[in-house]
């Protein structure tokens, strides 16, 4: 059937029929099927063509009576790339019906833009992506999918052949024409960018971690360290349910119950506590122990907060408990002996003799 038979007027029994997803696939995997075939017709008569062009040159002493049987050869070639235009123009049309009369899944985005994508029609596959964003717009997960893969295309279109040196070099440009590809460098990064905050503007804790930590990697392989330590303070602030801006440093002390409690849900303490165990293994590769040691402070205040609106109980116990571990084993190979005990003695408040025999033996071990 071809796409004229959509836009004839629908019966009451028609228009149930319009919107049956299952005969859309099928109708969908058929034109599909053609192109596929046109594809591969052309594919085949391109090889041809080669191939005879090769025979050609090797056959110099013969009399040549090619320029007949090269018209026809360019005459059958053009026919089958027109042939396969119109195949691919007829997906395309499917594609953009489904979408239009929303009857299209998340799959069937991710489907169309991977169509787009093998064509190397970039653009439109973004601009699929934005119209699946728009039709599932707050619904999770099916958004988040779109989202992800949206996110890491955009990167990989543009920003896969930076290396660190490159960015060093677009960032630091002197010439005119280094200076346009640093102008067209830091376009398409702050396009990356406004992807990623409205990624995150409804995204929920569940499917907001992961979205914090591409985007911090992002900053660190192509934009800037500091943004990107932002970004993980965002994170941490984010999980534990507290409001969050672009650039947000906040003190253990300006943490109260009822700031957490006023604002939404925190995520599950695992969550909370492996980004701040990520946030604080990248400040001390890039700034140095006395930044990891802020970072485990503000740690351990926001996660006692937690843990006393539980009445200590919960995975906030055992969270605060492993952090202040962690921290005393930095402070005692510092030789910060005094700091470790008392970060240990904060600890022992939320650890019963009778249950969590190995903290104990630690300490004891620590003392010796």
């Amino acid at each position: 059937s071809s796409s004229s038979t959509v836009s004839v007027s629908l019966t009451p029994s028609s228009k149930y029929v319009r919107r049956h997803v299952k005969l859309w696939n099928l109708y969908l995997d058929i034109q599909e099927s053609l192109f596929n075939h046109e594809k591969k017709q052309q594919q085949q008569q391109q090889q041809d063509t080669n191939t005879d062009h090769q025979k050609s040159l090797e056959k110099k002493k013969k009399k040549k009576s090619e320029p007949q049987q090269k018209h026809t050869t360019t005459n059958v070639t053009t026919k089958n790339t027109t042939n396969m235009e119109y195949a691919m123009n007829q997906v395309i049309d499917i594609y953009d019906q489904m979408i239009q009369w929303r009857i299209a899944t998340p799959i069937t985005i991710l489907n169309y833009a991977n169509f787009l994508w093998e064509h190397h029609w970039y653009e439109m596959a973004f601009q699929c992506y934005e119209k699946g964003i728009k039709l599932f717009a707050n619904k999770y997960p099916q958004v988040h999918h779109i989202w992800i893969q949206y996110i890491t295309r955009f990167m990989h279109r543009y920003f896969a052949h930076v290396t660190t040196a490159t960015t060093s070099m677009i960032t630091g440009a002197t010439t005119s024409s280094s200076s346009s590809s640093s102008l067209d460098y830091n376009r398409k990064l702050q396009r990356l960018r406004d992807l990623f905050e409205q990624s995150l503007l409804h995204a929920p804790l569940d499917y907001a971690k992961p979205l914090y930590i591409l985007y911090a990697q992002m900053e660190e392989q192509y934009g800037m360290l500091r943004h990107a330590m932002g970004v993980y303070e965002r994170a941490t602030r984010a999980l534990m349910g507290l409001p969050t801006t672009a650039a947000t440093t906040t003190t253990t002390a300006s943490i109260s119950s009822a700031s957490i409690s006023a604002s939404s849900s925190p995520a599950s303490q695992d969550d909370i506590y492996d980004m701040y165990m990520l946030y604080i293994y990248k400040a001390a590769q890039f700034y140095g122990l006395s930044r990891a040691r802020q970072i485990y402070e503000q740690a351990i205040g926001h996660l006692d907060t937690v843990s006393t609106q539980q009445r200590g109980g919960g995975g906030a116990s055992r969270c605060v408990r492993d952090m202040c571990i962690k921290y005393a084993e930095l402070e005692r190979k510092l030789g910060e002996i005094d700091r470790a005990r008392s970060i240990l003695s904060h600890a022992s408040k939320y650890c019963d003799p009778r249950v969590d025999k190995d903290f104990w033996q630690l300490w004891t071990q620590f003392e010796k």
